[in-house]
């Protein structure tokens, strides 16, 4: 009984850190396991994405451009929510970006990380959706951890900045090391295939004996984060706790991309969501919000993805497992869906098509000069 009421005093303890003498209070938009809030530069009104894996301030190029925002004098001045400004100066990391150049979907036009808010302790709550910056006391803050690290039992704890320590689990190949907390990742967990980890034979292992899903995107990012191979035969241990089934993506990189870190892969939105993060200038916690959590193991698609612009759309990526081929390729325009010209149909509605269950969906697509007609259905590839 003492000991349950010592859990219950320390945890509320660690919460009220961070709902005590909130400064600032940002709701946000969840999309595709991300995070965006709502705001704007030099009063032009935009959506920021808070990716904790991000250096510096990243803003839209054609944004930028287009509003008469001087990144040279980078005299910036940046809004979120009802209350927080900030301007930005000469000595902020300010660098211009194509928002759109890998991220095909994107409608954020700045890209915020952690050290923004750097004078700030940040929780971020995904349930509410909202993100609380408060003005605690450091000190105060180590004396808590401390405690809960090792008293807790019950929930998850992890020191950290930026990267945390797991192990993930495929077969009988076990990798541990530390990875990268990023909220500006979608995915669940990304391995880095560099030669240590020898993921190359663990590629063909999989291949060989558990399901699995080939990507492929019209665009890669020069570090070839977007093409993987992804299964969900997977244990993912968190601290003390083991997840079951989380889709794992195996990237096409080297460690010669990312030279100066230590870490072996990226824990993405896809897993973060189910946790509330505490952070503050040296140390990250990640607090499981529920007792029970269940993370998706399935990989929903009719075999590929559309990205649109303007009037005009096109394949984007393509998903390939054992027994199901691509039946189209890279930029391949689409002209139709089910008889319907796709310049009348919004990004939604496709989504909406393209991810329901057992939806059988009728295409017309143009390669070149060849018009052709194909039919998917839209299932679990990880079957």
């Amino acid at each position: 009984m003492k000991t349950k009421l010592l859990y219950i005093l320390l945890f509320s303890f660690s919460t009220s850190l961070f709902s005590q003498n909130a400064a600032h209070k940002l709701p946000f938009k969840l999309s595709k396991n991300r995070i965006f809030i709502k705001g704007k530069i030099n009063n032009n009104p935009c959506y920021f994405m808070y990716d904790t894996g991000s250096s510096g301030f990243n803003i839209d190029h054609l944004f930028a451009q287009k509003n008469n925002i001087d990144l040279i004098k980078k005299d910036i001045s940046i809004s979120l929510g009802d209350t927080f400004n900030r301007s930005l100066t000469k000595e902020d990391n300010i660098r211009s970006v194509l928002v759109n150049e890998f991220d095909f979907n994107a409608f954020h036009k700045a890209t915020i990380n952690l050290d923004f808010f750097k004078q700030f302790n940040v929780k971020i709550d995904y349930h509410k959706k909202l993100i609380t910056l408060s003005n605690n006391e450091e000190q105060n803050l180590k004396q808590s951890n401390s405690i809960l690290l090792s008293k807790n039992k019950d929930n998850l704890y992890l020191y950290g900045f930026y990267e945390i320590y797991s192990t993930v689990s495929i077969g009988d190949t076990v990798i541990s090391g530390y990875f990268m907390v990023d909220t500006g990742n979608g995915r669940y967990v990304t391995l880095l295939n560099y030669p240590n980890n020898n993921l190359n034979e663990l590629k063909k292992s999989i291949e060989n004996n558990f399901s699995y899903v080939d990507v492929a995107m019209r665009i890669a990012h020069s570090s070839g984060l977007n093409n993987t191979l992804i299964t969900n035969k997977t244990k993912v241990l968190i601290g003390n706790k083991t997840y079951n089934g989380v889709l794992v993506d195996i990237a096409n990189t080297t460690l010669n991309n990312f030279p100066k870190n230590k870490f072996i892969g990226f824990i993405g939105g896809g897993m973060l969501k189910h946790f509330t993060i505490y952070s503050s200038q040296n140390k990250l916690i990640l607090e499981q919000s529920r007792d029970k959590v269940k993370i998706a193991s399935e990989l929903i698609t009719d075999g590929f993805k559309i990205i649109k612009r303007g009037k005009k759309a096109f394949v984007s990526t393509t998903f390939t497992n054992k027994t199901n081929t691509s039946e189209v390729s890279l930029n391949d325009q689409i002209l139709e869906i089910n008889n319907t010209p796709v310049k009348d149909l919004s990004k939604t509605e496709i989504e909406q098509l393209k991810t329901k269950l057992g939806n059988i969906i009728s295409y017309k697509l143009k390669r070149k000069k060849n018009v052709f007609f194909i039919k998917t259905t839209v299932k679990n590839f990880l079957e």
